[in-house]
């Protein structure tokens, strides 16, 4: 089984349940079969400057143009120990609530089409999933 977790850091107007559908699709279509865990979290474009500053290292400028960001448990520093729940944790997807809304309305489409579209991407890069 496979459990996705959502986290709203606001009461944004978003479908958890249709993220959390999506974002286990993604990790099935993509052959991922095992015991697995993610987190999901919808959060404001101010806290997303903040991880991306936190933890990326990133100058304010590149931090601000981020809509999602993953952070594979995977690419933690330290030795690997295999989780004694046999469940593996892939890590965390964050994605900007107000970066979501902005390319919906450039895009003309709904605002949860979007941020599904942006936690499926995080999705893919947990499963080491990259794009150029």
């Amino acid at each position: 089984m496979i459990t996705v977790n959502i986290y709203k850091q606001s009461n944004y107007p978003v479908s958890a349940k249709k993220v959390k559908d999506a974002v286990v699709k993604t990790f099935l279509d993509n052959g991922l079969q095992s015991e697995a865990e993610a987190s999901v979290a919808i959060v404001s474009h101010s806290k997303m400057i903040e991880y991306a500053l936190d933890y990326l290292k990133e100058e304010v400028g590149t931090a601000a143009m981020h809509p999602v960001l993953s952070f594979p448990t995977a690419e933690l520093k330290g030795p690997f120990q295999f989780p004694p729940d046999k469940t593996l944790h892939l890590g965390e997807i964050v994605v900007s609530y107000q970066k979501a809304v902005e390319y919906a309305k450039k895009e003309n489409r709904l605002v949860d089409d979007v941020v599904v579209d942006l936690a499926c991407h995080g999705a893919l890069h947990l499963i080491g999933i990259h794009h150029d």
